[in-house]
């Protein structure tokens, strides 16, 4: 989870929680209304498509351990996934969740 926090010497961190860093907020003005500011511009619903790719360019097929046996052997392998995240600002911490589904 991120954190927004305020340290002892009055500058905002993002924290990222059991990864141990920390990133200091740039400050527009007092620091807690940028913590309160990045939280609110960060916050909502994205949906996108994931997929990888070979270092040569070439797409990956979604891993068979992924799908089911008709799947496969219909040769029906999706080359990604639909992707949908969800920001929320919870007890002044930034939360993220993420769904993969196939299409």
């Amino acid at each position: 989870a991120l954190s927004l926090r305020q340290s002892p010497s009055s500058s905002a961190r993002i924290v990222c929680e059991g990864r141990g860093k920390e990133f200091p907020l740039s400050m527009l003005s007092s620091p807690s209304s940028s913590a309160q500011a990045f939280a609110e511009a960060n916050v909502g619903e994205w949906a996108g498509w994931q997929c990888e790719f070979k270092p040569d360019g070439t797409l990956l097929p979604v891993d068979d351990r992924y799908l089911d046996a008709a799947t496969i052997e219909y040769g029906m392998q999706p080359a990604g996934f639909e992707i949908l995240c969800t920001a929320a600002v919870e007890g002044g911490e930034l939360q993220r969740g993420f769904l993969r589904i196939l299409p």
